[in-house]
């Protein structure tokens, strides 16, 4: 009850113990010990990485969207998310953009570099695990194009889709890069000010 409480998002892992220690008192939670948030935390890792490894290969046509994380220090993190068909379906049926609900972790690699190796390893190494999809989306990052042509030279070939937000943004790029107040605007940004 206490993880579960903390997985769906009602409560933080710091306030969970107080939390619970409230709700004991109404006779809601009947458990005598209330663990920390540390080992709440722990659990929760634990049943996430459980859940990871036991992705499977799945029937229906799907998609893989790929991007690798801003980085944590010296690390980046690649993420490959699945989407089916049958849930991409839904949503443009009821008009509407794909949510985290629609689509599953089907991997999580963390690397202090990436460049068209990794990538093609970490593809083909989970392809072979759970099926290939039909295309993979990714915001044309150098080294993910690069992992994923490699890809398609050596395996039956996957549709490579680019991730629209992204192309906005390099074209507004290339549109302003020379104007003042979007140097401006990108140095503020970079700064984390």
């Amino acid at each position: 009850q206490t993880v579960i409480s903390i997985v769906v998002g009602v409560v933080a892992f710091r306030a969970a113990s107080r939390f619970i220690r409230t709700q004991r008192s109404t006779g809601f939670f009947i458990a005598k010990r209330v663990a920390c948030a540390t080992t709440m935390a722990n659990w929760s890792m634990r049943a996430g990485l459980g859940k990871l490894e036991s992705i499977k290969k799945i029937d229906g046509l799907w998609m893989a969207i790929c991007d690798h994380s801003i980085g944590f220090g010296p690390f980046k993190l690649f993420v490959v998310l699945r989407l089916t068909q049958s849930t991409h379906r839904t949503a443009i049926q009821a008009k509407r953009g794909i949510t985290l609900a629609d689509v599953e972790v089907v991997h999580l690699e963390i690397g202090s570099k990436s460049n068209a190796q990794i990538v093609y390893q970490s593809l083909n190494k989970l392809y072979h695990k759970i099926g290939t999809p039909v295309a993979t989306i990714t915001d044309q990052g150098s080294d993910l194009i690069a992992g994923l042509r490699l890809y398609n030279a050596l395996q039956p070939p996957i549709a490579m889709i680019s991730d629209l937000s992204h192309i906005q943004g390099n074209l507004l790029k290339a549109m302003y890069k020379k104007a003042p107040w979007f140097i401006s605007l990108t140095a503020i940004a970079s700064s984390g000010s």
